[in-house]
């Protein structure tokens, strides 16, 4: 069986990378090379690794079955330890499955920032604010920022230069904000992306599920409803808003993302450590 790949690493000064296709009609000097290859690498001061993939096949009946060799070796002498076994990379740490996932719903559950775009610009006319420059690129840049923050930035104001009227203007826009934009969740503004609904479902049952928004906690419960029912009316299946075992928003953590409080206090509801979870 002539071997499908063979990957000789040797620790070389300089990074060289050499691959030959092998076939049924190699000339003598194609052979000579690369035994010639072979024989230098092994009177370097060590050979690490040589790992040989057979074919499936006994014999090589066609071009499209080819044997590679490469050898490769680190750009740094110094990171090798001739003394002991070494790898071009490094091997990947040791995983193990996650206990808890914690997920954001907004543009990750729910196809929903029109949503809070629109409510934005509803917000801002009942306000007297119709003048303030608003696109979605705008309202997507201050998305960073719980919605009372967000608000106010987007009123103009900056926490530096307003220190007196920034908290409570946005607090005021914050509340009337999320009054509508609760009222506004349907299936037609925040429906699930499509597949969101068959990964929940096919997470396996002792993998606790959670949901952290920088929106209000009501919203993020009515999101989660909303789809369920929609699916439970359609097809009767078991809804999915009872797996959640912590929902929370900007206004029932101690502090909105990207502060990880939030996560913190999931995690905890959760009866998880924080390393046990995926956001």
């Amino acid at each position: 069986t002539v071997p499908k790949t063979l990957l000789l690493v040797t620790p070389l000064h300089h990074h060289f990378y050499l691959s030959l296709s092998l076939n049924p009609h190699l000339t003598m000097i194609s052979w000579l090379l690369c035994m010639t290859i072979i024989t230098l690498s092994l009177l370097s001061t060590s050979t690490i690794a040589l790992i040989i993939h057979p074919t499936k096949s006994s014999s090589l009946q066609s071009s499209n079955n080819l044997a590679h060799l490469s050898m490769a070796a680190s750009s740094s002498s110094s990171s090798i330890n001739n003394n002991q076994p070494c790898a071009l990379v490094d091997n990947p740490p040791d995983t193990k499955a996650a206990k808890g996932v914690i997920f954001d719903i907004d543009g990750t559950l729910a196809d929903s920032w029109k949503l809070g775009y629109d409510a934005t610009v509803v917000v801002l006319q009942k306000n007297d604010l119709g003048h303030v420059p608003i696109n979605e690129d705008i309202y997507h840049a201050t998305c960073v920022y719980p919605t009372p923050e967000r608000l106010a930035r987007t009123a103009g104001l900056l926490p530096e230069k307003d220190a007196n009227t920034f908290l409570k203007v946005g607090e005021d826009l914050g509340k009337q904000f999320d009054e509508y934009y609760v009222k506004l969740v349907s299936l037609e503004t925040c429906e699930y992306y499509d597949g969101i609904r068959d990964i929940l479902q096919n997470l396996p049952d002792d993998v606790q599920l959670g949901a952290l928004t920088n929106a209000c906690v009501a919203y993020g419960h009515a999101v989660i409803q909303c789809n369920d029912k929609h699916y439970y009316d359609e097809t009767k299946s078991a809804p999915l808003y009872d797996r959640f075992g912590t929902i929370h928003g900007a206004d029932s953590v101690p502090a909105a993302k990207p502060s990880p409080k939030g996560l913190l206090v999931s995690a905890q509801e959760l009866s998880l450590d924080p390393d046990q979870c995926i956001y």
